[in-house]
C-alpha cells in the first residue's frame, strides 16, 4: 500500500505536522517550499527529499499531499498542479486553511481521488515549529475519500476529527480567532494595566500567562460557564466600579472591560445564580443593555 505523504509548505503548519506524520509509521516522501533554506532543513530532521522553485513529479506519487501554504496561496497551488499534472487520480489532497473548504482546491477536482481539509485547532506562531499534542482537534471538510484520508491522519496523530462544511468554515474560523488570537491580545491590553501600576513587564507576562492557563484548565475541567468567576458572577458591582475608576487613565483599555463585562453578564445569566435585580445593577454600572 503506498503509504507516503508529501508535504507543501514548511512553515509552521507544514513542518509541525511534518515532524508529526514521520512519526507514525506513514512515510514523508518530500517536502516542498519556494525557499530552498526551509524545505532543506525539514528534509533533514525529517527524512524525505527536498523540493523548492516548482512542484516536483514526485509530488504525484504520494498518496496523501497536503497543502499548508498561506490561504491566499492555496488555489494558485492547485492550479499548478493541475496544469502541470503534478497529480493522479488515486491521491487525495488536503489544505489546512481553517477559513476555506475543499473548494479551494477546486482545480484538482476531476484530476485526483479526493479534495478536502484538515486544519489542527492549534496556535502556530510564526516560525515556530511545535508538536501536534495528543486531543488535538482536526476540522475536516471534502468527498468522502478526502474525509477518509483526514480522519486517518487525524486518528493517527492521536487526536479527533470534526467535519466543518464548507458553509461553516467562516464562522469555525471566527471561534477559533476568538479563542486563540483574541485571548493573546486581551494578555497584551492586561499587561498594559499592570505595567501602568509600575509592574515590570516580564513580571506581569509570566502574572498573566500563568492566570490565563489556570482559566483554561478550569474550563476543560469544569465546563466553560462553570470555570466563570470573579466580580461579576458575584454580583460584586462595588468593585466592579473600582475596576472602572482605575482604568479611567486607559478609556480603550476601560471600553473593552466594560464591553466584556457585558458579555459576562449574559454567562451569568446563563447560570441562574443571581438575583435579577443584582444583574440589573450591574448592568447599569457597566453601562449595558440586557441582551435580545
Amino acid at each position: 500500500m503506498n503509504d507516503r505523504v508529501f508535504i507543501i509548505g514548511c512553515g509552521a503548519v507544514g513542518a509541525s505536522l511534518a515532524g508529526a506524520i514521520s512519526q507514525t509509521g506513514l512515510r514523508i516522501s518530500g517536502v516542498f517550499d519556494l525557499r530552498e533554506d526551509r524545505s532543506t532543513e525539514l528534509a533533514l530532521q525529517i527524512g524525505g527529499s527536498a523540493h523548492f522553485g516548482a512542484l516536483p513529479e514526485i509530488t504525484a506519487h504520494a498518496r496523501i499531499v497536503i497543502v499548508a501554504v498561506p490561504d491566499g496561496s492555496i488555489g494558485d497551488v492547485a492550479a499548478r498542479a493541475a496544469a502541470d499534472g503534478i497529480c493522479s487520480r488515486d491521491q487525495v489532497w488536503l489544505h489546512c486553511s481553517g477559513q476555506f473548504g475543499a473548494d479551494a482546491l477546486a482545480p484538482l477536482d476531476d484530476l485526483v481521488a479526493g479534495t478536502g481539509t484538515l486544519h489542527p485547532a492549534l496556535v502556530f506562531p510564526p516560525g515556530a515549529v511545535r508538536e501536534i499534542p495528543f486531543g488535538t482537534h482536526f476540522a475536516v471538510d471534502g468527498n468522502n475519500r478526502a474525509v477518509a484520508a483526514a480522519q486517518e491522519l487525524a486518528e493517527l496523530l492521536r487526536g479527533s476529527s470534526v467535519v466543518v462544511p464548507a458553509g461553516a468554515r467562516p464562522g469555525y474560523h471566527a471561534a477559533t480567532v476568538i479563542a486563540s488570537n483574541y485571548v493573546v491580545t486581551l494578555m497584551a491590553e492586561a499587561r498594559k494595566i499592570l505595567e501602568a501600576q509600575g509592574m515590570d513587564a516580564d513580571v506581569a507576562q509570566s502574572l498573566l500567562t500563568n492566570l490565563t492557563s489556570s482559566a483554561v484548565e478550569a474550563a476543560s475541567a469544569r465546563g466553560i460557564e462553570a470555570s466563570l468567576s470573579g466580580p461579576v458572577r458575584r454580583g460584586d458591582t462595588d468593585t466592579v466600579e473600582r475596576h472602572i475608576d482605575a482604568l479611567s487613565s486607559l478609556p480603550k483599555t476601560g471600553e473593552l472591560y466594560r464591553f466584556l463585562g457585558a458579555r459576562t453578564i449574559d454567562l451569568v445569566r446563563s447560570l441562574a445564580e443571581l438575583d435579577p435585580e443584582k444583574i440589573r445593577e450591574m448592568e447599569n454600572k457597566l453601562g449595558s443593555k440586557p441582551s435580545t
